[in-house]
């Protein structure tokens, strides 16, 4: 039997995204914010030091920065139903927009590195 929505698919992500940011603690936000700068801050060391040999482990840093999104996000969404003032409502609001586009290109480069993985190696 076919499931009937009455929510576009978008907006069943955008539920999905933010009924698990309010489910999340403060701790596991900020902790998810922590992680990606440890790792994107790690991640650039690496390529200081070493182009060739760092460059090849991009795809493990993904997880990290989408979590960290995830966090700047929930983070952003928690501030804004507790914040009244219009001026740190409007900043909040471009931080939670900046953080979904973060989440999109994070989304876009797993992709491409996943097509890279499987179809790259049947095309060459």
């Amino acid at each position: 039997m076919p499931i009937h929505s009455t929510t576009s698919d978008a907006g069943e992500l955008r539920e999905v995204w933010s009924s698990a940011a309010r489910r999340a603690s403060d701790a596991k936000l900020v902790a998810c914010v922590a992680v990606a700068i440890v790792a994107a801050l790690a991640f650039g060391v690496g390529l200081l030091i070493s182009v060739r040999r760092t460059f090849p482990w991009w795809p493990l840093v993904l997880p990290a920065l989408f979590a960290g999104t995830f966090g700047v996000w929930g983070i952003a969404d928690r501030e804004m139903s507790d914040t009244t003032r219009r001026s740190s409502h409007r900043a909040l609001a471009v931080a939670k927009l900046c953080s979904a586009v973060a989440a999109g290109v994070v989304a876009a480069l797993a992709a491409m590195g996943i097509l890279k993985l499987t179809i790259g190696t049947w095309i060459s």
